[in-house]
């Protein structure tokens, strides 16, 4: 790319990008609202003007792009909290159950691949392998028999990723080893990732995960809200305008998460 073309860039990302993202660190809840803060006809106009293509692949109008993030398989601390005055009883058998892990209420992986086959699409799923979490009792399925076999049974129908722990967003060395983790529950290499919670330092984030192996992360998105962090639909390639340069992973905006 000459200068002329990462000058058009940068401007393009002072448009987009506002300069107070660089070197913040967000995590949960930390991103609550979408600010419509730039001109939408400026933008057109700098994209027609400079040629940009933003057009989507084979003539499509429009593309969807359906998620899993697995944080958990055991009981949510949520339905226990439901049936402590329904079923106290069964309240407590889940709450053994998730400190266990002997409880698999969302094992259903294999449901959902065959529901989305009978609709005409595949999604991804983001497995969560971490030691640690920020939820109270918190048992990981690494290493559940049950699971592996749930896995072995949508592993060449799906593309799997890495969904990385709450406190590993900012570690290379744990990003590493959850990396190898889920490569060993699926049978093959990774490529993608969504940081849990969506927690995320920009730019350093996008490094650890270059660092990583990784080719695509698509976790930049609110975690109390909806909207496109960056303004933008398209997938695309960071750059830094610190280093300036560019940062060699591709990162697919997300709208939503429930």
């Amino acid at each position: 790319m000459n200068e002329t073309s990462i000058g058009r860039y940068c401007s393009f990302y002072e448009i987009f990008i506002e300069r107070k993202e660089l070197h913040n660190t967000y995590t949960s809840g930390s991103r609550k609202e979408f600010s419509l803060d730039f001109d939408i006809d400026l933008s057109k106009e700098f994209i027609k003007e400079h040629k940009l293509n933003m057009k989507y692949p084979r003539g499509s109008k429009y593309i969807v792009i359906a998620t899993h993030d697995v944080d958990n398989i055991y009981p949510s601390l949520g339905i226990i909290k439901y049936y402590v005055k329904k079923n106290p009883l069964k309240a407590m058998s889940y709450f053994i159950g998730r400190i266990r892990g002997s409880k698999h209420l969302f094992l259903n992986l294999n449901k959902i691949v065959e529901l989305e086959l009978n609709k005409g699409f595949k999604s991804s799923f983001y497995l969560l392998v971490s030691d640690r979490d920020v939820v109270p009792f918190y048992k990981s399925y690494y290493g559940d028999k049950k699971v592996y076999e749930e896995i072995g049974r949508i592993r060449d129908k799906v593309e799997f990723g890495l969904h990385t722990g709450y406190y590993s967003y900012d570690d290379l060395g744990l990003i590493i080893e959850e990396k190898k983790r889920v490569e060993e529950l699926v049978g093959k290499r990774i490529y993608g990732v969504r940081n849990h919670y969506l927690n995320f330092k920009v730019p350093s984030t996008w490094r650890l995960l270059v660092s990583a192996g990784f080719l695509y992360d698509t976790t930049l998105g609110f975690n109390k809200g909806f909207g496109y962090w960056n303004k933008m639909c398209h997938p695309y390639i960071p750059y830094d305008p610190g280093r300036k340069e560019w940062i060699s992973i591709w990162e697919l905006p997300l709208t939503i998460m429930d």
